[in-house]
């Protein structure tokens, strides 16, 4: 199962990433950590001279320059809008924190799920580098409680998601012969 946890910084994708990880087994590390080392910490240094003596500091500093980062992405993006959705895929299970709407889109056809983790009632943060919208995924799960609420409710869904029976994904034409259903995306 290959999943996108969407939302905006500091409304709790990594923590949600994490529950999912405990409980079904699926692999993720922060796309801040992926790309600080892949492709952002490259492009400070080239655009900005800005230099980090470790992978760690670059990515801790992440939130001093987020629209740099985002402008770093977006570059490595181009012109193939799911690149990194694809690297990251190749070496994980989930996708956590997606910002461009083009990206989202172009790559949505390799995940089976998109989640938007959304904290607005107790986070007044807006981030202005999330372009994707709320309406883009498959899932809103709110994080506005506390942290066990979050992970019961991660619990609830992928109990779900673990106990049902997929249906029959083939199908008759009408002449006896079977024919393949389309995927939901």
């Amino acid at each position: 199962m290959k999943l996108f946890i969407i939302g905006h910084g500091r409304h709790g994708k990594d923590t949600a990433a994490e529950f999912i990880e405990a409980k079904c087994g699926l692999t993720f590390e922060s796309s801040s950590m992926f790309c600080a080392e892949k492709v952002v910490r490259p492009w400070l240094k080239k655009h900005l001279s800005l230099t980090y003596d470790t992978l760690d500091e670059c990515y801790a500093d992440r939130h001093n320059y987020r629209v740099e980062w985002y402008t770093a992405i977006k570059e490595y993006n181009t012109p193939d809008r799911s690149r990194l959705a694809r690297a990251i895929f190749a070496e994980y299970d989930m996708y956590v924190g997606i910002r461009d709407r083009d990206e989202f889109l172009a790559a949505k056809q390799f995940s089976d799920l998109s989640i938007w983790v959304d904290a607005a009632e107790r986070k007044d943060y807006v981030d202005p580098t999330c372009k994707v919208l709320r309406s883009d995924c498959d899932i809103i799960m709110e994080n506005n409680d506390t942290e066990e609420d979050l992970k019961e409710k991660v619990n609830r869904l992928f109990h779900i998601i673990q106990n049902v029976q997929p249906k029959n994904t083939e199908e008759t034409n009408g002449q006896g012969d079977r024919k393949e259903r389309g995927n939901i995306n």
